[in-house]
Formats: structure tokens, C-alpha cells, sequence
């Protein structure tokens, strides 16, 4: 822009607005991924919260009989040496399978 004009001319606004709309829509998958990444960090969470008081269950009764699934977590329990292994299966929002398992002594 000249130092005499007061104004932007039209190539220089087509710029401006292509450089924008360019960070735009380079930006916007980015946050779309975050955001579902975020989600599945949240149902991990929930998964491990899940996980020990599954852990405290069979701890406190001695057997896995109490344990039921919850929402879209799958509690499966497997004998092994002494004690039992608590897993919690799930499907992540970024549409990967999980799963958290902690070996526990009744």
C-alpha cells in the first residue's frame, strides 16, 4: 500500500483473505483431531476409575461375581497363579481399542 492512499487495493485484500482462509482450513482438521483425542483421553479416565474399583470389588468380596459392565467398557477377569487379572476393554472415540488390566490377589 502506497503511504499517499488510504486504502488497500484489491489484490492485497484477495491476499490477506486467501492467506486466511488457507490457516483456516489447515487449522480447523488439527482442532477436529484434539477434540477427539481429548474425548478419548476422558474415557480412559473413566476406564481406569472403572479398573480399580473393579480391583477394590474383588479385593473386598474375594470373588469377581459383583463386577458388570459399564456404558461402552467390557470388565473381563482372568485366573492366573494366585490372583485374578481385572482387564476393561473399550472402543476410543478416535475409533482404536483400548484396554487397561491390573493383576490382583483376593
Amino acid at each position: 500500500m502506497k503511504s499517499d492512499e488510504r486504502g488497500m487495493t484489491l489484490i492485497e485484500s484477495i491476499a490477506a483473505l486467501g492467506l486466511l482462509m488457507f490457516s483456516v482450513s489447515a487449522l480447523l482438521p488439527l482442532l477436529f483431531v484434539l477434540q477427539t483425542e481429548q474425548q478419548t483421553l476422558m474415557q480412559e479416565r473413566k476406564a481406569l476409575h472403572l479398573l480399580e474399583k473393579s480391583a477394590l470389588i474383588v479385593q473386598t468380596h474375594g470373588n469377581d461375581e459383583n463386577l458388570r459392565n459399564s456404558g461402552p467398557f467390557e470388565v473381563h477377569t482372568t485366573k492366573t497363579g494366585e490372583g485374578l487379572d481385572i482387564c476393561v476393554e473399550w472402543k476410543g472415540e478416535n475409533s482404536r481399542s483400548y484396554d487397561k488390566c491390573m493383576y490382583v490377589l483376593p
